[in-house]
C-alpha cells in the first residue's frame, strides 16, 4: 500500500507539472517563478520491486562524514553501479561550476540510485550550483536523494539523461530536495524527469522536458 501511495504521489507530481516545452516557456515568461512544493509524510524503506536488500554505494568523488568544497571540477564514471559523486553519512559538499558525467548500465534496481551520477544519502547534504550533469546508460539517473534527513539544493544547473529508465532526479524515503532554475531533460524511454517516491521536493523556475512524454 505504501509503495502504491508513493507511486500515486509521483503520478500527481508529473501530471501537475508536466514535462512539455509549452509549460517551460510559460514559466520563463513569468516575472516571479512559481514555487511548487510536494510533500509525502509516508515512508517505504523497501527497494522498489519488493526487496529489502541493503544497497552499498561507491563514488569517484566521495564525501563521507566530512565537509568539502569543489569549484570548476570535472568528474566522470563509466563503471556499472558506481556513482560519480557520492555524499553520505552526514557528509557535506558544496560544489560549483562542476562537469559531472556518468556512463555504464545499471545492474539491479535503478530506483535505488546505485547507478546515478550523483547520490546524496544517509543524512548527507549537498549544494550544487552552476553545473552540468550528463548521463548515458540504462538506469543512469542524474541525481538520487535518499533517506530521512538527507538534503539536496540544486541551483541553476542543467541535467540531461539519454538512457532508458534514467530519471533526472529520484527522491525517496523521506529525503528533501530543492531545485531552483536550471533545465531537467530526459531522452530515453521510461525516463520521467522526476521519480518521486516519498519525501519533499520543491521546484522554482525549473524547465522540464521528456522525450518519452511522461
Amino acid at each position: 500500500i505504501k509503495r502504491a501511495l508513493a507511486f500515486a504521489a509521483a503520478t500527481v507530481l508529473l501530471l501537475t507539472f508536466g514535462c512539455g516545452q509549452a509549460a517551460a516557456e510559460e514559466k520563463t515568461a513569468e516575472a516571479t517563478p512559481e514555487v511548487v512544493a510536494v510533500e509525502d509524510a509516508s515512508s517505504d524503506n523497501a527497494a522498489i520491486g519488493g526487496t529489502d536488500a541493503v544497497v552499498s554505494y561507491t563514488g569517484i568523488y566521495h564525501v563521507d562524514q566530512t565537509t568539502d568544497e569543489s569549484t570548476s571540477g570535472s568528474y566522470a564514471s563509466n563503471t556499472a553501479n558506481e556513482n560519480t559523486v557520492l555524499v553520505e553519512s552526514a557528509g557535506e559538499l558544496t560544489m560549483n561550476s562542476a562537469d559531472i558525467n556518468k556512463t555504464g548500465d545499471v545492474e539491479g534496481d535503478f530506483s535505488t540510485g546505485i547507478n546515478a551520477a550523483v547520490v546524496v544519502s544517509s543524512k548527507g547534504q549537498m549544494t550544487l550550483s552552476e553545473s552540468n550533469i550528463t548521463t548515458n546508460g540504462a538506469g543512469a539517473a542524474g541525481l538520487a536523494v535518499l533517506g530521512e534527513g538527507t538534503q539536496l539544493a540544486l541551483n541553476n544547473t542543467s541535467v540531461y539523461t539519454s538512457g532508458t529508465s534514467s530519471p533526472v532526479i529520484i527522491v525517496r524515503d523521506d529525503a528533501s530536495a530543492v531545485i531552483t532554475a536550471g533545465i531537467l531533460a530526459t531522452e530515453g524511454a521510461d525516463s520521467p524527469c522526476i521519480l518521486f517516491l516519498g519525501g519533499r521536493l520543491t521546484l522554482a523556475g525549473v524547465s522540464l522536458s521528456s522525450a518519452g512524454g511522461d
